[in-house]
């Protein structure tokens, strides 16, 4: 893929077997363009641009600058795609509109649902059955391990955590959670 994209820089790719998703920054390192490209090909499938995203619907005077959104994560799966949106600084700075997860239907690319603000800061999310598995804090917030219904962005489950979630990730029947300081794992049980 280019190092660069309409004078965007590659900041970030992510490779999937089905799809492989690079991250174009134009300043700073908030990633604005989604390009999805074939694995096999390299051809893109699709480009996304989230200009629109960038800032924070609402911001504290003089903190633009710091909440910009970064488009963190993606995983496309049954004809949808899911994505992260957030900044790195207190949630009082965009009067808490930061960390949301959106569902992006591919076949007309609608937003299908967005998450309520404040899940999802990680620097990844899981898809897990019928859920997503994200979390979300920062310095002097609430930390917390989110659980959203697949279907609607609803909240399910929230656990709370010792320090800021950083990374998740699923593997047979076990989440392996890692924080600013702490690991944690989790068994997780299938339901019917």
């Amino acid at each position: 893929m280019p190092r660069s994209y309409y004078g965007a820089r590659l900041i970030r790719a992510l490779y999937f077997d089905s799809t492989q998703f690079y991250f174009y920054a134009d300043r700073n390192w908030e990633a604005r363009f989604l390009v999805a490209a074939d694995p096999k090909t390299r051809w893109s499938r699709y480009v996304l641009d989230f200009k629109l995203w960038q800032h924070a619907p609402r911001f504290e005077p003089g903190e633009q600058g710091f909440t910009e959104m970064d488009t963190r994560w993606a995983v496309e799966e049954g004809g949808i795609l899911y994505v992260s949106h957030c900044h790195r600084t207190y949630a009082s700075s965009s009067r808490g509109l930061n960390a949301y997860i959106t569902a992006i239907d591919l076949k007309d690319y609608s937003i299908i649902w967005r998450s309520q603000p404040l899940v999802s800061n990680t620097r990844n999310f899981e898809l897990r059955g019928d859920f997503i598995i994200t979390g979300y804090g920062f310095t002097d917030e609430p930390d917390f391990l989110y659980v959203l219904d697949k279907a609607t962005g609803e909240k399910v489950g929230r656990y709370p955590v010792k320090t800021g979630p950083d990374y998740v990730i699923s593997r047979n029947d076990s989440l392996f959670v890692r924080t600013y300081d702490t690991d944690y794992i989790y068994a997780v049980e299938e339901s019917d």
